[in-house]
């Protein structure tokens, strides 16, 4: 049985790039860190690097051999230790679920079959969702003795991920913006947009009131019944991230109800889509993490469902924690 492992920076990017296009599939090469068995079969796969390089649609993303070949040797140069890596593939099926399709299984039985390599290599592909429950899917092709292709894929209970809190860096969103100017030489992008007051949508606005939430009470779990909020609190939770000031970041960092609350309106708001509100947000939950309100485990949770909002149902901290 094959161990595979994502690397704690690659979880984060996977799900930074899962929130930003969440009903459209990329792809792009994927390098992975291979750790064989004395017979020379693969025994374990880490997902060290990846770089999206296409952006399909709803249910289709490829790319060609130019464009990869073209890649290639940008990513050797930026990161050297690549070159020591097994190169594969990794794609999206956003909310649908990670699988393999008849599709997927036929261009791994085409690119080992096309390999120049040596006889007994191996060619890996991740597939990745936002779907809880189905969010990873891997497989790997090789050819055996006979020049038979066989394909061994393992569910997301065998891969595993390493979690831990980091800053999203600026080259994963200029990677974002590349594959979104690329799509807009093929096909208008879909994609949502947000400036204060308005949400914009495929070239549609539409209006919300901020007093639409009444935040004066809300149940809580803990055993205390109904908590209620100042008038100033109330305030607090009504403004952007890039509104807050140094007082009112001060005060969610160091109120759990409070801090449970603007949590809540960040992820219901969607004011994730802003790179500013994320980095303020990390900020706000490292301040409170520093001073104790919460765990180094709850802060890294917390963190990392900023990147995947999708999975906060199925959060026990989202659920019972922070007067939720």
């Amino acid at each position: 049985m094959f161990d595979i492992l994502i690397s704690k920076d690659m979880v984060k990017k996977i799900a930074f790039l899962l929130k930003t296009f969440p009903d459209r599939e990329w792809s792009g090469p994927a390098f992975y860190d291979v750790k064989f068995e004395k017979n020379g079969f693969p025994k374990k796969y880490i997902l060290k690097y990846f770089k999206p390089i296409d952006l399909g649609g709803t249910s289709d993303t490829e790319f060609s051999g130019e464009l990869l070949n073209s890649f290639i040797p940008k990513i050797w140069k930026e990161h050297p230790e690549t070159q020591d890596l097994s190169c594969g593939l990794i794609h999206s099926h956003h909310n649908m679920g990670a699988f393999l399709s008849a599709t997927d299984t036929e261009q791994m039985e085409e690119s080992i079959k096309d390999s120049k390599a040596k006889d007994d290599s191996f060619y890996p592909s991740l597939v990745v969702s936002s779907k809880s429950g189905a969010r990873y899917h891997f497989g790997v092709a090789y050819k055996d003795m006979y020049d038979y292709i066989s394909i061994i894929e393992f569910k997301e209970k065998h891969i595993h991920e390493e979690g831990v809190k980091i800053r999203v860096p600026s080259t994963w969103v200029d990677e974002v913006k590349f594959i979104k100017a690329e799509d807009k030489k093929k096909t208008a992008a879909l994609f949502t947009t947000y400036s204060k007051n308005k949400w914009t949508r495929n070239g549609n606005i539409t209006q919300y009131n901020p007093q639409q939430l009444n935040l004066a009470e809300f149940p809580t779990n803990n055993g205390m019944g109904t908590a209620t909020l100042a008038k100033s609190a109330m305030n607090i939770t009504e403004k952007l991230p890039r509104e807050l000031s140094l007082i009112d970041k001060e005060a969610i960092a160091t109120d759990k109800v409070l801090l449970g609350t603007y949590y809540r309106m960040f992820q219901t708001r969607m004011w994730g889509l802003e790179e500013e509100a994320l980095t303020i947000m990390e900020e706000i939950l490292d301040k409170s993490e520093d001073l104790g309100m919460i765990t180094d485990a709850e802060c890294i949770t917390l963190t990392n469902e900023l990147y995947s909002p999708d999975a906060l149902d199925d959060t026990e901290i989202y659920n019972q924690g922070y007067g939720l």
